[in-house]
């Protein structure tokens, strides 16, 4: 008898997220192999036309837990103290103990609320976790030291929240097995002392189509950045390389601003050559590549698999970025 898994992840499993694209392609493998016993995520209304109906029947998907999700937005929206994103984990953790019951052996969750995973290790469960994240501790000694080097307070958000960060780790504590996206995401946990052995390393995917390389031209160079943009995904470094070494290509700054970063907005302001554009959907942004002579830039100081990496190379556009954002894709002098 084959060994059966059960999925319990604050995500929908269809829809434009990405853990969503994630879940596509593994619940379907899963019920065809015959391993998936159930799975417990957020409803959407996509799922109906994205799964086969015997699938669906598989899949527990709460719309209370989507009702609360908004209900917390709003009344969190402008609160300094609690993070809307951490709360919202509490609340599905909170569901997922009440109201979903497995008889897999194995159990895929994320690594936070660790309360989920204790109740599940207490059942007798074999724990998996989704690490896709960087060991926090590593992400939050980045940060750290990026703010020191900036001379600035260290930046508040869920990488360098402490109660966050001990829950995460906590949660590495009872897991089984790890999954991580990358060679480099990997090697921050078992620099910290959890086992090679017991370590799976997978990407992640796009959804994207994939665009053949385009004519070589004799165009300018048009440099990309697509991000949310924050001291995390190093994007003050560019526009300060830009500015300093009054490079002249065309930068464009794609995605959600956050406020740290907008002194160093301001700085560049006067730059005509540099555009701060708005978030986009992941086709107009292959639009972008495809009509300008692009080369894709990401200098985040933590990031355990750039999604906006992976898409860029879907492409045929070349990328520059740093070790940690390489998703075993990039290589030194061949695409990147």
């Amino acid at each position: 008898m084959k060994t059966k898994i059960s999925i319990a992840m604050m995500t929908s499993f269809s829809g434009e997220n990405y853990k969503a694209k994630e879940m596509l392609p593994l619940i379907n493998y899963l019920y065809d192999h015959s391993l998936l016993e159930k799975a417990y995520g957020i409803w959407d209304k996509k799922d109906n036309v994205s799964y086969r109906s015997e699938i669906l029947k598989r899949l527990k998907r709460s719309k209370i837990v989507k009702i609360m999700f908004k209900a917390i937005s709003l009344l969190l929206k402008n609160n300094r103290r609690l993070d809307p994103y951490l709360v919202r984990e509490k609340a599905f953790g909170l569901c997922a103990c009440m109201f979903f019951r497995t008889d897999a052996e194995i159990v895929l969750v994320k690594p936070r609320p660790s309360f989920l995973i204790q109740k599940l290790k207490k059942r007798g469960k074999i724990i998996v976790i989704d690490a896709s994240e960087n060991h926090p501790c590593y992400t939050e000694q980045m940060l750290q030291e990026e703010c020191a080097r900036l001379g600035i307070p260290v930046v508040h958000n869920n990488y360098t929240n402490q109660k966050a960060i001990k829950d995460y780790e906590k949660a590495i504590l009872l897991a089984d097995y790890l999954i991580c996206r990358s060679k480099f995401s990997a090697q921050t946990y078992i620099t910290r002392g959890f086992p090679k052995e017991r370590i799976s390393i997978t990407g992640l995917e796009t959804g994207g189509i994939l665009i053949p390389p385009r004519p070589i031209s004799e165009e300018e160079i048009v440099f990309v950045c697509v991000a949310n943009h924050g001291i995390l995904k190093g994007t003050h470094k560019l526009l300060k390389i830009w500015k300093e070494k009054k490079i002249k290509n065309r930068l464009l700054i794609i995605g959600k601003i956050y406020t740290e970063m907008k002194p160093y907005i301001k700085e560049i302001e006067n730059l005509k050559n540099i555009e701060i554009l708005e978030s986009m959907t992941r086709e107009k942004i292959a639009e972008v590549y495809k009509k300008n002579k692009c080369m894709g830039v990401l200098m985040s100081v933590s990031e355990s698999y750039g999604r906006t990496v992976y898409e860029c190379l879907c492409t045929s556009t070349p990328v520059l970025v740093t070790p940690t954002c390489t998703c075993d894709l990039v290589e030194d002098g061949i695409n990147g």
